[in-house]
């Protein structure tokens, strides 16, 4: 087990290290740099690493501004890089936690204090330990992930336009009226115990054809579709 605290070993050159030992790498961090794009070419990520899994937060902390222009280079780094992601919102989120991957099987992970930041992994009086064993790696890389929710670089886009513009009309301040919530742009609903859900929604899925009359792509469809009860019409997906 190999100690970090930025003083006589880094949290940067550790993380820097193992990154040439990986090709991915699992990165979860509640704070992330503002110059996310940066940090990860200093860390020589595009040279080595083939896949990043990032799991952070979106609005907490007071970062709803913010985050969303974060993510937005996140995403532009990988795209740019040919690096496949998923990018993962946990609002409840405070570990730090560095995992690296070859040939998809756990290799290192960091638990630490240090955020996603230069000060972080350079700076701070941060301490971190850098674990090995297999079943503890499996497991930080599970719980990680579980009960987060997903999204995509659409949503991302959506939000940080969102966000410019707020700024633009309201100035650079997440609470101040009117508030600025990205997860009403989002087709989710939070609730204040944990990642967005999605209650009181109905999704009907109609199946359309048979192999005696198969349906023929670009057939224009009616909207209305009868289910098993033929007195009642849906769309063909409702909420």
């Amino acid at each position: 087990m190999t100690v970090l605290d930025n003083k006589k070993l880094s949290h940067f050159d550790q993380l820097k290290k193992l990154i040439r030992e990986s090709d991915e790498l699992l990165i979860v961090s509640p704070f992330l740099s503002t110059d996310i794009y940066a940090l990860l070419e200093g860390l020589s990520a595009a040279k080595h690493i083939k896949s990043i899994t990032l799991v952070t937060v979106l609005a907490a902390f007071d970062q709803a501004i913010t985050q969303p222009r974060i993510l937005c280079n996140f995403i532009a780094f990988c795209v740019r890089n040919n690096i496949a992601y998923r990018l993962y919102i946990d609002e409840a989120l405070h570990s730090k936690i560095y995992l690296f991957k070859k040939v998809n099987k756990p290799c290192y992970a960091v638990v630490t204090s240090a955020n996603f930041t230069s000060k972080g992994l350079k700076e701070n009086h941060e301490t971190g330990v850098t674990i090995t064993d297999s079943d503890t790696l499996y497991n930080l890389e599970r719980n990680s992930v579980e009960s987060c929710l997903e999204l995509s670089s659409d949503d991302i886009a959506i939000v940080n336009a969102a966000a410019k513009l707020h700024i633009k009309q309201n100035g650079n301040k997440t609470f101040t009226p009117p508030r600025f919530n990205p997860w009403s742009l989002l087709a989710t609903d939070t609730d204040s115990d944990g990642p967005p859900l999605y209650p009181d929604r109905n999704l009907y899925i109609k199946p359309i054809g048979c192999t005696q009359e198969p349906y023929i792509a670009h057939e224009p469809l009616s909207s209305r579709i009868h289910f098993s009860k033929k007195s009642q019409v849906y769309a063909l997906v409702t909420y």
